[in-house]
């Protein structure tokens, strides 16, 4: 994918995890801010969701910012394939393994 498709497809992914946490911008950059020692505004957020403006997220935030969210859909994407994949043999085996512990009472 070349480098503005996948700015593109990151600025949507942060924007639906903004979205779907239910948070305001102003506690998302609190929390952000708590977690990180980043100061962190609203501006930025709004900036770093803009499909106009080439302001991007610090990768050193991600990992907080989907923790804070409850979305990882943002660290998926910056995944390998190979990483993709382990990961998703990896949450594949956990379920098979609840499944055989609920089988088992």
């Amino acid at each position: 994918m070349e480098r503005r498709g996948f700015d593109r497809e990151l600025c949507i992914l942060l924007r639906t995890a903004i979205r779907r946490s239910g948070l305001t911008h102003s506690e998302i950059a609190r929390r952000l801010e708590a977690a990180t020692q980043h100061g962190t505004s609203t501006a930025m957020l709004d900036a770093w969701t803009s499909l106009v403006r080439a302001n991007h997220l610090p990768a050193y935030l991600v990992p907080s910012l989907c923790d804070i969210l409850g979305d990882p859909s943002l660290q998926r994407e910056l995944l390998s394939t190979k990483q993709r994949e382990l990961l998703e043999y990896g949450e594949a085996r956990e379920k098979v393994n609840r499944r055989e512990k609920t089988l088992e009472k």
